[in-house]
């Protein structure tokens, strides 16, 4: 259940940085509720389709799993350390934007979903707990914008490539075990 939470906290820390840079535009507090639930739902349904999808990949191509979980641990890591600032600047307005912007924070969520069932066999609960720890630290983080504006916008994303490789080395050293 720590990684499964550890990997939560890791997706969230996309939404966590938005929200900040978001926050800062003295939203309405309906409208940041609203913001982060849909963040949490598309953390759920993302990687709900990553799960159905990675099962398939994973049974179809003979992968040994563990070696997928590092490489998509490492992989996710890499987007956020390579995701272009700017890319991050959006202003919500309406339905459609809030959609957009929780589909561009929960993407990575889609990806660990491909290697969800070699992490627990729970994948619901797992799914669930990605989503509310994305949809309250998406609402944490609204608030802290708005009191804070852009004081730890710059280092969220460093937080979440940190917690995603040091998974991926722990799986490392699990396979190693393993095999010795």
């Amino acid at each position: 259940m720590l990684s499964i939470f550890s990997i939560g906290l890791a997706l969230s820390m996309d939404a966590f940085s938005l929200s900040l840079s978001i926050g800062i535009n003295k939203i309405s507090n309906i409208d940041k509720i609203k913001i982060s639930v849909i963040i949490g739902l598309m953390h759920f349904i993302m990687p709900l389709f990553g799960v159905i999808i990675g099962t398939n990949i994973i049974y179809n191509l003979n992968i040994n799993p563990d070696i997928f979980v590092i490489i998509l641990f490492l992989i996710v890591g890499l987007l956020i350390l390579f995701e272009k600032k700017e890319d991050k600047q959006i202003l919500i307005y309406h339905i459609f934007t809030i959609f957009i912007f929780a589909l561009g924070v929960s993407f990575d969520s889609f990806f660990i979903g491909l290697g969800l069932s070699v992490i627990t066999n729970n994948i619901l609960l797992s799914i669930t707990i990605f989503a509310l720890c994305s949809g309250i630290i998406s609402l944490v983080g609204l608030y802290i914008g708005e009191l804070c504006a852009n004081k730890f916008k710059n280092k969220a994303p460093y937080i979440a490539v940190f917690i995603l490789f040091t998974l991926a080395i722990v799986k490392i050293k699990e396979y190693i075990s393993l095999i010795n």
